[in-house]
């Protein structure tokens, strides 16, 4: 049977694709290492620029270096990709002058740039997190000193492998589009070269069912031996034929001449009154049927076998069928004058695939044949012997033998002693030589007249235990573990029901979140909300120190929670919530920036009564200065020392007004107040105390007018600062599954309804709808708010020597008017 095994075509295809394949993994790896150093040279050179940024930051200061970083460094040592953000600046003895990055792991980076004029880069391990770092030496001087100075860059790799995947993706597509052409091309050419076998396989299927003649016919050199291999085949085709023909020939004389014998003898019979000569034709008669049918049986066994099919086998102890097929001819008249005998066979069975019909006509035509062939008184024996992989069946007699000249036309059909034998006695032998050949090419034999020897293989399987383990559980576990739970030796589902108590520490009051704590307890009732409100500076502090740390930390103290986030104290939130959160309200899908909240200016009506209401920040610095006297003792702000929000704010107004500092000045000659919370600079604004408070948080504000009519809040009409409170799982987070599923619900459309419903908090979703939305806030003060943004230019109002030089010149200038 000719099996389907692919094609040409595939074998062709799959060689040239495993080429392109070897030939294509060397260019995707050459492909993908082009990929990651293009984009270490665009980072890299974010990195060059960020500290040629903060180098011209650098100034000297009473014979000390002093560096106010530059916010634009952060974004760009950030990236689009947010990076956390390391950097330092080192004096000429490796000392920190001001930075995040730990100088000891720098030590031998800088010693190396100490003793070079090139800039450094390298690859650290530092904070959980690969990093690239940059840095170089400068000289830099002041009145007091000369001396040089390194400035040490870097960021995480996320950025660079992000641009790698990138480019690395173009190339594959490009790569991928010219496999593809290429495919094309190839198909085509392979269509083209096997032009020939097409043609050649026409002209075969054109050939009647009977020609065998020879192929005439143009093939290129690689076809010439299938065409050659072709026209052998059907060189034996014809031989066949003829074989068929004459062997049907053969067999029609065969049989036709006994049949003319036994017409004769019985015409002959027909005419004699003789009893005595009937009795001899009857004789005649019987011994010539004896013979025909004998051979008309071995005609038809040759006809079974050939079409036998190869399904029809069986296992069989060859040992059984050689003892069952002597015994059976050793009974018969023509055995009684020969010594018909069996060598001692092995003691264990030998088993082998095959048909006992035919394996035991075999074994009786060679017993046949050697009775028949030998004289009177001859020792015939057969014997059974085990090989290797083989059976070995063998029978041998003393008898005359055969002259090997004519070994090879015994196998011929109707063929004896070299001579056609039509009549002989001994057409047994002739008549079963047919058989003996088929068995032969089917059962891989050989015979002669002295030997005959069999082969077969054989081969033993064992069937596959039952899995016993699998069956034991699958029919007592159930019963068995009910059986557990009932003796409360498993726990049940109500004892797995106990709370989780989630720790959230906040710079939010208890009072104004209440609503929203209530709605996550209701829809999550395993999870109980321990909400800690503290100040923004208690908060930073136990996000650092605390143990166990805080599951949740929330704080409105922005470029603090943006530190910790670039130290790497939080963990990423993977969800769906997370991932459609607008990116201008996120980092790195760390911290979140969950309110929007405007920061305002709120009066008394009192202030109304004798000026103006302030409704810019240059008015506030008017009245401040034609009211000084009266305004004196009576205004209110954050203390940018004792307060994180109140820094947070005084900065991002530095940033965008030039004037600020005019400001500050005016405030210091008023005399101001400074306050640690919104909610003392409320109660101060209620009982009289303050007339007028500057950068309250607007939430607050705004509730507190509710229930206080003599307060009225303004939001500045030239420009509006706006904070978002953060929120981040803490990297050691007790119970991080809790915490997750509390972010999600802050982020989530039901969180956020509650805080523009029930809370002065402000939602972020735009679609939300309610009283404290931020789109309703846009459509009501327009382009004049300005969002604080969530990003690494946070982090530079943090830093330690800006913080210094910040406070610093606010001590100054709040002095600066006082008389």
């Amino acid at each position: 049977m000719i099996v389907v095994k692919g094609t040409l075509k595939q074998r062709l295809g799959a060689w040239l694709l495993a080429a392109f394949g070897v030939l294509g993994t060397f260019l995707l790896i050459e492909a993908y290492t082009s990929a990651e150093r293009a984009a270490d040279r665009a980072y890299d050179s974010l990195l060059q620029a960020a500290s040629l940024t903060i180098g011209e930051a650098i100034q000297w200061q009473g014979g000390q270096p002093v560096v106010e970083i530059p916010a634009a460094a952060f974004q760009m040592l950030a990236t689009e990709q947010q990076e956390r953000v390391f950097y330092t600046v080192l004096n000429s003895d490796g000392q920190s002058v001001t930075g995040n990055l730990d100088t000891t792991i720098l030590e031998t980076l800088h010693h190396q740039a100490s003793r070079q004029s090139e800039p450094v880069w390298s690859f650290l391990q530092y904070a959980g997190a690969p990093i690239r770092v940059y840095g170089r030496q400068l000289k830099s001087a002041g009145w007091e000193s000369v001396e040089p100075l390194q400035i040490w860059v870097g960021h995480t790799l996320s950025g660079r492998e992000s641009l790698t995947q990138d480019l690395f993706t173009k190339a594959l597509i490009r790569f991928v589009v010219m496999v593809m052409l290429t495919g094309l091309l190839m198909l085509v050419a392979i269509r083209t070269a096997l032009g020939p076998v097409r043609r050649l396989r026409q002209l075969i299927r054109q050939r009647k069912a009977d020609d065998v003649s020879p192929l005439n016919a143009e093939v290129p050199g690689e076809l010439y031996d299938m065409a050659e291999t072709l026209n052998a085949l059907f060189e034996r085709q014809r031989e066949g034929r003829n074989a068929l023909l004459r062997f049907s020939a053969d067999a029609s004389h065969q049989l036709k001449t006994p049949l003319a014998g036994l017409q004769s003898t019985s015409e002959l019979a027909l005419q004699s009154n003789q009893p005595e000569d009937w009795r001899q034709a009857l004789q005649t008669v019987h011994d010539s049927s004896a013979r025909t049918s004998r051979l008309a049986g071995q005609l038809l066994s040759l006809s079974r076998l050939r079409h036998a099919e190869a399904g029809s086998k069986t296992q069989i102890d060859l040992s059984d069928l050689l003892r069952e097929t002597i015994t059976d001819w050793a009974d018969r008249d023509i055995a009684k004058h020969h010594d018909l005998g069996m060598a001692a066979l092995p003691d264990a069975p030998i088993y082998i695939q095959g048909e006992p019909w035919s394996l035991y006509e075999l074994i009786g035509n060679l017993i046949d044949n050697a009775l028949r062939y030998t004289p009177d008184g001859s020792e015939i024996t057969l014997g059974l012997t085990r090989q290797e992989n083989t059976a070995e069946l063998r029978i041998q007699d003393n008898g005359p033998g055969v002259n090997p000249e004519l070994l090879d036309r015994l196998h011929q059909p109707f063929e004896r002693g070299g001579r056609q034998d039509t009549e002989a006695p001994g057409s047994a032998w002739l008549s079963s030589t047919p058989l003996c050949n088929g068995i032969r090419q089917r059962s891989k034999f050989t015979a002669s007249r002295a030997t005959a020897c069999a082969y077969a293989s054989y081969s033993q399987s064992w069937p596959r235990k039952p899995d016993m383990k699998r069956w034991l559980w699958t029919h007592f576990s159930a019963p068995v573990i009910t059986l557990l739970l009932a003796a409360g030796l498993l726990p049940s589902a109500a004892m797995a029901q106990n709370k989780t108590t989630l720790e959230v520490d906040a710079a939010l009051d208890l009072p104004v979140v209440a609503p929203l704590l209530a709605a996550f307890e209701q829809a999550h009732p395993e999870i109980e909300v321990s909400f800690q409100d503290r100040s923004t500076l208690e908060v930073d502090e136990r996000a650092r120190n605390a143990s166990p740390a805080p599951d949740v930390v929330i704080s409105s103290a922005m470029p603090w929670q943006m530190a910790r986030v670039n130290d790497g104290l939080a963990q990423p939130l993977d969800s769906s919530a997370a991932r459609e959160w607008p990116s201008w309200a996120k980092w790195r899908n760390e911290v979140f920036g969950f309110t929007f909240e405007p920061i305002v200016t709120v009066y008394r009506l009192d202030l109304a009564r004798h000026m103006l209401p302030p409704q810019t920040h240059a008015d506030l610095h008017t009245i401040l200065n034609t009211h000084k006297d009266m305004l004196r003792g009576r205004v209110t702000t954050y203390s940018p020392s004792g307060s994180g929000i109140g820094y947070t704010l005084f900065q991002q107004d530095a940033r965008y007004s030039p004037r600020f500092w005019d400001l500050v000045a005016a405030l210091g000659a008023a005399d101001v107040h400074l306050e640690n919370s919104t909610q003392k600079m409320l109660e101060g604004l209620t009982d009289g105390r303050y007339w007028v408070g500057y950068n309250l948080l607007g939430s607050y504000a705004i509730q507190w007018a509710r229930s206080h009519p003599e307060i009225i809040v303004q939001i500045p009409q030239d420009y509006s600062l706006v904070m978002m409170r953060m929120a981040f799982i803490h990297r050691d987070a007790p119970n991080p599954e809790a915490a997750r599923t509390f972010m999600n619900f802050l982020l989530s459309a039901d969180g956020q309804q509650i805080l523009a419903g029930e809370t002065p908090l402000f939602s972020v979703l735009p679609d939300v709808v309610g009283p404290y939305t931020s789109q309703r806030l846009r459509d009501q003060v327009g382009e004049r708010l300005y969002p604080i943004p969530i990003d690494a230019s946070l982090l530079a109002f943090v830093d330690p020597m800006r913080r210094d030089v910040f406070m610093s010149r606010w001590r100054r200038e709040i002095q600066i008017l006082n008389p």
